[in-house]
């Protein structure tokens, strides 16, 4: 169950991600002041996230990309709220091109932080249960809004309670755990792979991963060894 308890972090990391840059409050220069100039800014800053994400070898999902959609609709909704603004041309909402819709996207779960669902902790007896909660709870703590994955404590802590639970840390899990700890809040291709085995062993199992579908349908079934030339290319020696 400590797959699960660790994905309630790593699962956050994209949502972290998924914000585009703010056409309203922009990092540089000043906001746009008509319409046509706030559409071209919106359509700027989505390419830029989707560009962004597919440079790290981890392309946006359909159900990501809707989400980014909806941040930007949001966005949207605020510009128009500002005085003097009037619309001329119909709604400045950026295009979905995953062709969802903003209802699905606002309820989906994506971001929010899952975990092990009470039937998976049902399996085993109160104690582990328990340990496996705290455990859980601890991580979310210390992650933060996700960005940075899983530091060497958090690695420790879960190789701790591991010890706790079961008296040992199997090699397939302790490569993974040290493989997370290394990359933080930047999973390489290889990481990435060995976190599908093990949520394709989870999942083998009968327990629920506790994260959104897409997410998960794209973690145990995307082609990671794939990413890695986009990777190394994003990621050049003395880059990290």
């Amino acid at each position: 169950m400590l797959v699960p308890a660790l994905l309630v972090v790593l699962a956050a990391a994209p949502a972290s991600a998924l914000k585009p840059a703010s056409c309203l409050n922009p990092a540089s220069g000043s906001a746009p002041s008509d319409l046509d100039a706030f559409r071209a800014c919106q359509s700027k800053s989505r390419a830029a996230a989707v560009a962004a994400a597919a440079n790290k070898g981890t392309p946006l999902t359909p159900d990501q990309l809707d989400r980014l959609d909806d941040l930007q609709r949001a966005e949207a909704r605020k510009f128009f709220a500002k005085p003097g603004v009037v619309s001329t041309g119909g709604a400045a909402a950026a295009p979905s091109s995953s062709g969802g819709s903003a209802s699905a996207a606002a309820s989906s779960p994506l971001g929010k932080l899952g975990g092990n669902s009470a039937a998976n902790l049902s399996r085993v007896d109160p104690k582990t249960g328990e340990a496996i909660s705290g455990l859980q709870a601890r991580l979310q703590a210390a992650a933060g809004d996700g960005s940075g994955g899983i530091s060497p404590a958090m690695a420790g802590d879960a190789q701790s309670t591991l010890l706790q639970t079961q008296g040992s840390v199997s090699p397939d899990m302790q490569n993974l755990l040290d493989a997370v700890s290394h990359d933080g809040g930047k999973l390489t291709p290889g990481t990435m792979k060995l976190l599908q085995g093990a949520g394709q062993d989870a999942k083998s199992q009968g327990l629920d991963l506790g994260i959104d579908p897409g997410v998960e349908k794209q973690l145990l079934n995307h082609d990671f060894n794939s990413d890695k030339p986009a990777f190394d290319a994003a990621q050049p020696p003395g880059a990290m």
